[in-house]
């Protein structure tokens, strides 16, 4: 079992300091949530309205991904069989419609609604086939897309070649044919191009410098769903801290992850008639320049005004090595677990208490027990939890070591 447990743990440890003040902001996406907030922990805003696009490409370097506007209410089908020769022919929407909507990655900007599918191995980027020799993308797939005003419209990505995208789209009948080319070059410093279906104009909505962006989305909860809440920029990483002192949590034992929407959209609960803010979330966000803030919720005014409060202190991080100092480690088997799972854990800080916590993914606390620590492995069992995603928690000495667990 020590073999066993060796393996999985966090071996690496961080310790965290206050560089600076807490700064509190807030950002205003108006009533019924009209506006996308692009918002810079340098105190730069931006506003754009949240449904004036439908699809948008990826601009930088050789990437590749689509998306739909999902928090507008767009969907996107694919047709099966389909390819550039068929996108003449007419489409039975209603057995399409019965089908499974496609929608974007919700951990990654770099795998669209229509990249769904795609397998770079095999040179597959989901709406298009990449040849070598060419090193052209050429369209493979028809798309029908229902926008928000329930117009029905059929689509084509039929090229991306010499950073050009090119692509046709008409009404489900075919009339109103559109073809249009869409160029990387013209969108420079930009992550993607928004197009509006409905208007037929490409759209420059996103600033060149942004660490989050706030407004609706599709999350999975489990089926796709539109919500509210800050999806994080390309190559931001994100830790969640979950505990009973989030305004004094350390990044101790908390890995930072790249997942667009680890901060999301689960730190407030509507209770009825008002939104209370999580008082167990912390997160811990490292920007493009390697430094790191401490982010917690403080408000949220619901549709009626489209206000986020927040507030974020700037911290340091500095890795313990194996210098014979104090550390804590934690595992958790099985993982996936069915019904039963159990937390291992091991502490230098021998004598001292130790509190395991198991919290839902909204930060409400659901188990809780108290030890003694002592030198050697031990073991605690969770059971009766219901199937869905939850974080264990080992707090000891005021840090905290945090690992996911999933139950099947």
């Amino acid at each position: 079992m020590l073999k066993f447990f060796n393996f999985l743990v966090l071996a690496a440890i961080c310790a965290t300091n206050c560089l600076s003040s807490q700064t509190q902001d807030s950002i205003l996406l108006g009533p019924g949530y009209t506006n996308t907030v692009y918002y810079s922990f340098s105190g730069e805003k931006s506003s754009s309205p949240a449904a004036s696009w439908d699809i948008a490409f990826e601009i930088p370097g050789f990437s590749s991904s689509i998306l739909i506007n999902g928090g507008k209410g767009v969907q996107l089908w694919n047709v099966t069989g389909s390819d550039g020769e068929s996108f003449d022919k007419t489409i039975d929407t209603t057995q399409l419609f019965k089908q499974a909507t496609l929608n974007n990655s919700a951990t990654s900007w770099s795998s669209g609604a229509f990249n769904m599918g795609i397998d770079y191995n095999t040179g597959d980027f989901g709406w298009g086939e990449y040849n070598m020799v060419t090193h052209q993308v050429t369209g493979k797939t028809v798309y029908v897309v229902k926008l928000a005003g329930k117009f029905v419209k059929k689509i084509i990505i039929d090229a991306l070649s010499g950073g050009v995208y090119s692509f046709r789209y008409s009404n489900i009948d075919g009339s109103d044919l559109q073809t249009k080319t869409i160029a990387k070059k013209d969108f420079p410093n930009k992550n993607f191009m928004y197009f509006s279906l409905e208007t037929g104009t490409a759209i420059d909505r996103e600033p060149a410098q942004w660490d989050l962006s706030f407004g609706k989305y599709v999350a999975f909860v489990p089926t796709p769903y539109i919500v509210t809440g800050a999806l994080t920029n390309r190559g931001i990483k994100t830790a969640v801290y979950y505990g009973s002192s989030p305004k004094t949590a350390s990044l101790s034992g908390l890995p930072l992850e790249q997942n667009i929407s680890a901060i999301g959209y689960n730190w407030k609960t509507y209770t009825g008639s008002s939104y209370a803010m999580s008082d167990s979330l912390a997160y811990f966000i490292q920007t493009s320049d390697s430094s790191i803030k401490r982010l917690i919720f403080t408000g949220f005014g619901g549709p009626q005004t489209g206000s986020i409060s927040f507030e974020f202190t700037p911290v340091a991080t500095s890795s313990v090595v194996e210098n014979g100092n104090a550390h804590s480690i934690l595992a958790l088997y099985p993982n996936p677990a069915h019904g039963t799972a159990t937390v291992l854990y091991s502490t230098q800080k021998v004598g001292s208490e130790i509190t395991l916590a198991v919290w839902d993914v909204l930060g409400n606390k659901l188990q809780t027990t108290t030890q003694i620590a002592t030198d050697n492995l031990m073991q605690y069992p969770v059971t009766g939890l219901p199937s869905g995603t939850y974080i264990v928690t080992m707090t000891i000495a005021g840090q905290t070591v945090s690992q996911k667990l999933i139950v099947e």
